[in-house]
């Protein structure tokens, strides 16, 4: 009897420990965004006021006015894919700032526009799952997160279809923006391979920019040998000056 009194009140004291640190949690919480609303409110992405969402209606309905969609042409016979915007003035920004600033809230501005685009341009294109370009292991980790990964899983749950690593980059390489064209076809050459076998699948690469398309076109040729049909879709479209 006297052992079962003392598991009652073992259990008892866990119980209202665990309530005490949910508690204690849910008020931290709750003095953590308070704090954080003080001393670091939202500001809109574009424009950098103060604003109760990322972006304010101003600059949402600008990139509105801008918004484009369509098919990039002569860039990598028969790769196919779609961009929504010129890579200039707040997109470029924009861009600039989810990569290399680590704000990943972008991400779901810049997915909001993709994910519009995929649906208007690729409406009578099956499409089966996303995916995204990958990195090369100790460049992730400078840079700290794969920022086409995170913007092709936001589309992907925008357009309610799977999200999948279907590639891998198994060497490191140079940087695409320091190179000509032809630089950058050479450069790409072996560096992606296909994470499995895709046949008949019918596969979307999510990227944020496309210049020359030669990353895209890799890629897409990889899972194409892997028995993938394969569409691409950027934020931003842009060419070598």
């Amino acid at each position: 009897m006297l052992n079962i009194c003392a598991i009652c009140i073992i259990i008892a004291i866990w119980y209202l420990l665990i309530l005490l640190y949910n508690t204690t949690m849910t008020i931290l919480n709750l003095i953590k965004k308070y704090l954080n609303f003080i001393f670091f409110p939202t500001k809109c992405a574009v424009c950098n006021k103060k604003n109760q969402n990322y972006i304010c209606d101003d600059c949402k309905n600008r990139l509105n006015n801008i918004f484009d969609p369509k098919i990039v042409d002569n860039i990598q016979p028969g790769l196919v894919c779609m961009a929504c915007f010129e890579y200039k003035n707040e997109i470029r920004d924009m861009i600039h700032s989810f990569k290399f600033k680590n704000q990943k809230y972008i991400s779901s501005i810049l997915s909001d526009f993709l994910s519009f685009g995929i649906k208007k341009v690729f409406k009578n294109k099956k499409i089966d799952l996303i995916t995204f370009v990958p990195m090369f292991l100790n460049i992730q980790d400078d840079l700290k997160y794969n920022h086409a990964k995170i913007l092709a899983e936001s589309t992907a749950k925008k357009l309610n279809l799977p999200f999948k690593n279907c590639l891998g980059k198994i060497c490191n390489n140079k940087k695409q923006h320091n190179l000509s064209f032809y630089e950058r076809q050479k450069n790409v050459k072996g560096v992606y391979t296909a994470a499995g076998k895709f046949k008949n699948k019918n596969i979307l690469i999510c990227d944020d920019i496309i210049t020359t398309g030669a990353t895209l076109f890799e890629c897409k040729n990889e899972l194409e040998k892997a028995g993938a049909n394969v569409l691409c879709a950027t934020v931003a479209f842009t060419s070598l000056h």
